[in-house]
């Protein structure tokens, strides 16, 4: 498989990637660091993800090793490091070049509504300002506090912005989200929240009612 990941045909070096998910020996993953097809990172990157969630530190150490100046390297550590980035592991910032501790001030978080029903949108909004005397690089997140079925809430992270703000500088942010049922997911009536996080660090929440 080592030889497969250095083939000329990228469907080849793709079954590399792909042969032995879920744990793929360290020198293919290293050998295919800048393949130039997308269809070949995507897959690798998605095997990191794979090892990212039991053995999250020794995959930020070894992406630490790419040079994460090349286009393709990033784009993989990117999509590798999504489902520590969505739990907000410091190292997982870091490593794509964001402010481990923002400083950052957040609010107030206003909602377009105090309830909504079932394919009605929320919209949210609010204000970033840097307090930091230099320039940081940001990550700007939003959680959804879901209400389930047994009446307790999980939340569920999305991307919202990534930005770099001068110091003092002050943007303002606003995002619209529906509420509607998926295959997938199923709403239930109750209070949920918004959450907003900066490099995986909360800074502001709100509640609201989603009603019958």
């Amino acid at each position: 498989m080592e030889k497969w990941s250095q083939d000329g045909d990228e469907h080849v070096r793709r079954l590399a990637s792909e042969g032995c998910r879920p744990r793929l020996p360290w020198p293919i993953l290293d050998g295919m660091k800048i393949d130039p097809s997308l269809y070949v990172r995507k897959s690798l990157a998605n095997s990191l993800n794979d090892i990212s969630k039991d053995h999250a530190e020794w995959m930020l150490d070894k992406l630490a090793g790419w040079d994460l100046g090349h286009e393709h390297s990033v784009w993989i550590a990117r999509h590798a490091a999504r489902t520590l980035i969505k739990a907000g592991h410091p190292g997982s910032f870091t490593l794509l070049g964001f402010e481990r501790e923002p400083l950052v001030e957040v609010g107030p978080l206003e909602l377009s509504v105090e309830q909504l029903v079932l394919g009605e949108s929320l919209v949210f909004s609010f204000a970033l300002q840097s307090k930091k005397k230099t320039v940081q690089k940001l990550a700007v997140d939003f959680a959804v506090h879901y209400v389930k079925k047994a009446g307790h809430t999980t939340a569920k992270v999305f991307k919202l912005r990534e930005l770099e703000l001068r110091p003092g500088q002050v943007v303002g942010l606003k995002k619209e989200h529906k509420f509607q049922d998926y295959s997938t997911h199923k709403h239930y009536a109750g209070e949920h929240g918004v959450e907003i996080f900066v490099n995986g660090c909360s800074f502001a929440r709100a509640s609201f009612m989603l009603c019958d």
